[in-house]
């Protein structure tokens, strides 16, 4: 995020609810709940990608 910052390249924090849409693409954030928690590693994205009829689960290193 530092690097980002100094490279003034745009970021937004994602929690879960959040949707991007690319063309017939659709990323759902499914989590983290609330980001940026003591637990950074909790704190792992989870995204849903849409395209039609097929879906795939990005887990990022969820751990359950």
């Amino acid at each position: 995020m530092n690097l980002a910052k100094d490279l003034n390249i745009p970021m937004k924090i994602l929690k879960a609810g959040n949707k991007l849409f690319f063309g017939k693409v659709t990323l759902e954030v499914l989590s983290p709940i609330e980001p940026l928690s003591e637990d950074i590693n909790g704190d792992s994205i989870v995204i849903k990608m849409i395209f039609g009829n097929i879906s795939f689960l990005l887990t990022g290193d969820l751990k359950i």
